[in-house]
């Protein structure tokens, strides 16, 4: 076997000459790239939804939450005091496990079979992760309505002519060379799995597809680790043979040796190779079952399997096993290094209405409870089969150092839009993963103020989930500074905060909806939150 110091990963050399990524193994490491290794294994998963408001009910806020969201349940802290505005910004926080209920009388009917939740959106399969998630309300999209959103962290196209063009998180953190410090180590720079998968260039939407199948995808990620570029060799591969296949033999020599780099891995650095290997074998074994299932489904509009796109699947069943084996691929790329970036949608609404989703559903949540219901059927598959799935499976994977690999970076789970579609002020957004010991997590904060009158939008301006909260380049900067970086690193034309483009509308009803102070503290770390 062969160690490349400079490469700070381990490769098994294995039979027929190729390769298999490892976890980082802090016992085979010198001091000084332990702490290299250690300090460049953080990563970001952004996971989005397609179109629609979350809906002024109790389905994806907490009951208690939505009954009295100013009760003594909830400590209140003051954010900003009176200054531009004549109130001051004074916010609401509790620990999220404090606030959940059982709520089996719900109209969407006992989906978690009784057990106590934080909502019917974000159901009672979050909760062995609640100490590592927090739940946001009031983190404001752009200041203007610009129609869709898409989930899109970050990047803008602004009604300003002056405003800067801005890159997307992920994006921005791919070209950072603080963020990659070492691009021969991964295969993709980001890992898009999504059937939007926008991204905003040149002050318009861009399509940034990378791959279209499970197939495709898997290829990109892991085909680098195969000693060869013969285009057949690796086809023949991909359909007849598996990594963990062809590298067991010594997964076993450096797991259970005696002599070589055996000698000197220790027992717990033993025990992550042995789980590395199970996980690797379980995935195979799901990959293999998903793609021979799959692969017999005739997509109505796009040659091959597609992975991604519901429509291209004849039941709900064989689209929730897809989605499972590429949130498997996600957990095995970060786990061996792939790439530590990643953003994914999916669209459910094949399956839960046969009309015009988009006018029919999407744009008229707000207009009964009917409607509202199946776009938050929608919405709860999403959480539980994107955001839920990815927590679940990054949280199984350890990171050494009484850390899992959820621990190390952030998984977030941002709305297309609020409480009302088309409304992008208090997004749906709920978090997981500290980034390595910035964010303090296990809290439900609501960054709303609540004395602010200025007028949110057209709809419904007295509605008192639609006052002005914090903007998102705020929680944006947040996480940029989590993964490594300083405001110098991402700012735009002198602006603070990233993803901030738009000047904030004048006063009304005399207040601003965001005053000075509020813009002026855009690069600074959020109260509770952080650490």
């Amino acid at each position: 076997m062969k160690y490349s110091k400079q490469s700070r990963r381990h490769f098994l050399q294995g039979v027929g000459g190729s390769l298999m990524a490892l976890p980082i193994l802090p016992s085979l490491l010198t001091s000084e790239a332990h702490a290299q290794a250690m300090t460049t294994q953080q990563f970001l998963v952004l996971v989005g939804n397609d179109h629609g408001g979350t809906g002024l009910h109790k389905d994806w806020f907490p009951g208690a939450f939505i009954d009295n969201p100013t009760s003594s349940a909830f400590t209140s802290s003051l954010l900003l005091p009176a200054g531009q505005n004549p109130v001051p910004h004074n916010i609401r926080s509790a620990r999220l496990s404090n606030l959940l209920t059982s709520s089996v009388g719900h109209d969407g009917g006992n989906v978690d079979g009784g057990q106590q939740r934080i909502s019917f959106i974000l159901g009672s399969y979050l909760n062995p992760y609640l100490s590592k998630i927090n739940m946001l309300v009031g983190i404001d999209g752009t200041m203007a309505n610009s129609g869709h959103s898409h989930s899109i962290t970050g990047g803008a196209r602004s009604i300003f002519p002056d405003a800067p063009t801005w890159p997307t998180i992920d994006q921005f953190l791919a070209s950072s060379s603080k963020f990659y410090v070492d691009r021969s180590v991964i295969s993709v720079p980001v890992l898009h799995m999504s059937h939007l998968r926008y991204s905003w260039l040149n002050n318009s939407i861009q399509a940034s597809r990378t791959a279209d199948t499970v197939q495709d995808l898997y290829n990109e990620l892991f085909s680098r680790f195969q000693n060869t570029n013969n285009t057949q060799i690796l086809a023949d591969r991909a359909r007849r043979s598996f990594l963990l296949d062809r590298v067991l033999e010594d997964f076993r020599r450096l797991a259970n040796g005696t002599t070589g780099y055996a000698r000197r891995i220790s027992s717990v650095d033993k025990q992550r190779l042995s789980q590395h290997a199970e996980f690797m074998f379980e995935t195979e074994r799901k990959y293999r079952t998903v793609v021979n299932t799959c692969s017999d489904v005739t997509p109505p509009t796009v040659s091959g399997y597609n992975g991604f796109d519901a429509s291209n699947y004849g039941t709900q069943s064989e689209y929730n096993r897809a989605w499972d084996m590429l949130t498997d691929l996600l957990a095995v790329a970060f786990s061996c290094g792939a790439t530590r970036l990643a953003n994914l949608s999916g669209q459910n609404d094949h399956f839960l209405y046969t009309g015009d989703y988009h006018h029919g559903i999407a744009h008229l949540t707000n207009s009964g409870r009917d409607i509202q219901l199946i776009h938050n059927r929608n919405l709860r598959w999403q959480a539980e089969h994107l955001f839920g799935a990815v927590v679940r499976k990054l949280d199984a994977i350890d990171a050494g150092n009484g850390q899992t690999l959820l621990d190390r970076g952030v998984v977030m789970h941002l709305h297309e839009a609020g409480p009302s579609t088309h409304d992008m002020n208090s997004m749906g957004c709920v978090m997981a993963g500290s980034g390595n010991g910035y964010f303090n997590t296990g809290n439900f904060v609501d960054f709303r103020n609540l004395q602010n009158r200025a007028t949110m939008n057209i709809y419904d301006p007295q509605n008192p989930f639609l006052r002005p909260g914090v903007p998102l380049p705020r929680l944006s900067a947040n996480i940029i500074q989590a993964l490594g970086h300083v405001p110098a690193d991402y700012r735009r034309n002198g602006r603070a905060g990233f993803g901030s483009d738009e000047n904030p509308p004048p006063a009304s009803n005399g207040h601003y909806l965001y005053p000075a102070e509020m813009m002026n503290s855009l690069d600074t770390k959020l109260p509770i939150i952080t650490r």
